[in-house]
């Protein structure tokens, strides 16, 4: 359900970062990562987003 709001609002942050949660939760790392990047590039300064990456490419 996600996948298709982002069809329509594909620059809204919070479901960008929703769904790498769920991707998270799921056990797919890369997908989640992929979101979380897409959410830092359209959010720039929220570091939150940035230390997530972070972590994520660390483990």
């Amino acid at each position: 359900m996600l996948q298709v709001a982002l069809r329509y609002l594909p620059d809204y942050v919070p479901f960008h970062i929703l769904l790498g949660e769920i991707y998270l939760k799921k056990g797919k790392k890369e997908l989640a990562i992929k979101q979380y990047e897409q959410a830092a590039v359209l959010d720039p300064e929220n570091s939150e987003i940035q230390r997530r990456v972070k972590v994520l490419r660390v483990k």
